[in-house]
């Protein structure tokens, strides 16, 4: 069963209407202020480019250099090829495990289905299931 969503116009929701008045008095600063905006926006472009950059050479170099400085060291192990490089005895041998993980599901429709019909304890219904809805909502403003 869907829930039924109420569309109510923006003058009547106080904190929607505070929203759409801030964001029209940013579009007008930006608007009024186009030429530094666009100085602006070009100065972060080279910014994040510059920034990318020197980091993917302190990182391929291994070193600290001004503000990127190197916090730690990870060890990774890829474990499925490990298993195929050695076979399960010798992988178990160099401190390879292998588990069985539960994994828990449920059929949404079915249990949708039962739950309505009233088939279900009401107690395990209320416990177990809950219903939220899904917004699509403005981002947040960043510069520019």
């Amino acid at each position: 069963m869907k829930t039924q969503v109420q569309t109510i116009h923006p003058d009547k929701v106080k904190k929607v209407k505070r929203y759409l008045d801030a964001l029209e008095r940013l579009q007008a600063f930006k608007a009024e202020h186009y030429e530094l905006f666009q100085e602006f926006a070009q100065l972060l472009q080279e910014y994040n480019a510059a920034l990318e950059d020197a980091e993917k050479e302190v990182r391929a170099k291994g070193i600290n250099c001004g503000p990127f400085t190197v916090c730690g060291e990870m060890t990774k192990i890829d474990v499925d090829k490990l298993y195929d490089e050695l076979g399960e005895d010798d992988f178990l041998r160099v401190g390879g495990s292998i588990e069985t993980k539960r994994v828990l599901a449920v059929d949404k429709k079915k249990f949708e289905a039962l739950a309505e019909s009233g088939s279900l304890p009401k107690e395990v219904v209320e416990a177990c299931f809950t219903k939220t809805l899904k917004f699509k909502a403005p981002n947040k403003a960043e510069l520019p």
